[in-house]
């Protein structure tokens, strides 16, 4: 119960701040990142002897039996010739690789495979994060790649991406980023992410000046670092389609759903207006 404990407090913020709208892929990743490192340093003898020193006594206050049961070795048949022996595991032992050690690694698994995507799209952004753009290393490869791949994909959705005038643009806006840095972060670049640097573009109306990289934010921005918000969606659509509305078409179900999900826009307005436009509207009935 100790090692769950601390293993799941240790992942709750990272969880928490995951489950946010709006979160951004690098900062999403920021925190899993420390999550890992905090687990893995969890590894070490010195933990787990403070873990059977706080379980212990947890288990004094509760007066509760806080000695770990010893099991009978098995024994294994062995075939002539051979020299090996089963060497006895005492309690302790046997609980910290099985059972503490055990969880820690899958926990640690579990994370680098349910993010491992996401971390390849992170990598190919990279050169977006304000640790990047402070280096005064000259531009490689990654940009080239990045507007080739994301300027085709989003053609019919947004303006497709210039290759040839990116590169020009992408230097003067990191040329630009490393004169402002204070103002653009004024808690320090360490601190800052993406989504500080997309918000300057935008007040600041730089937007037009380096139409390219602002596209490229936009982009960037707009993948969703978690599934928290489609779950949520699923969840309001079993609320909205019970038993009793097994017939509800599916325009209406859509824009139920839609009112539901969108609940933050739909408290704003004002249905004395709303019903007054519909009301002026006249006879909208139209001949057969």
């Amino acid at each position: 119960m100790v090692v769950l404990l601390e293993l799941l407090e240790t992942i709750r913020a990272a969880s928490d701040a995951l489950q946010e709208e709006g979160i951004a892929l690098d900062s999403a990743f920021k925190l899993i990142d420390d999550a890992e490192k905090t687990i893995a340093e969890h590894r070490s003898d010195e933990h787990f002897q403070k873990l059977i020193t706080e379980a212990k006594e947890i288990a004094r206050q509760a007066d509760l039996d806080c000695n770990f049961a010893e099991k009978r070795v098995r024994r294994k048949k062995r075939l002539p010739g051979e020299d090996a022996r089963d060497e006895p595991q005492d309690a302790i032992t046997n609980f910290k690789t099985n059972v503490f050690l055990s969880s820690i690694d899958t926990c640690l698994t579990q994370l680098k495979e349910r993010f491992g995507q996401n971390r390849e799209i992170l990598t190919s952004f990279n050169i977006l994060t304000p640790t990047e753009l402070l280096k005064t290393d000259p531009i490689g490869d990654e940009l080239k790649t990045l507007t080739d791949t994301y300027g085709q994909e989003i053609s019919g959705v947004l303006p497709d991406i210039d290759s040839l005038q990116t590169p020009i643009e992408f230097e003067n806006w990191k040329r630009h980023v490393i004169n402002h840095k204070e103002d653009i972060f004024p808690n320090g670049y360490e601190k800052g992410n993406t989504k500080d640097l997309f918000q300057y573009l935008y007040i600041t109306h730089l937007c037009h000046t380096f139409p390219n990289v602002y596209k490229l934010y936009q982009i960037f921005l707009t993948i969703p670092a978690t599934t928290a918000s489609a779950e949520r969606s699923f969840s309001k659509l079993k609320i909205i389609k019970t038993y009793r509305r097994s017939t509800m078409a599916e325009n209406r179900l859509s824009g139920l759903s839609i009112l539901s999900i969108e609940r933050q826009f739909v408290e704003k307005i004002d249905f004395e207006e709303t019903i007054d436009i519909f009301a002026n509207l006249g006879c909208r009935r139209f001949l057969l």
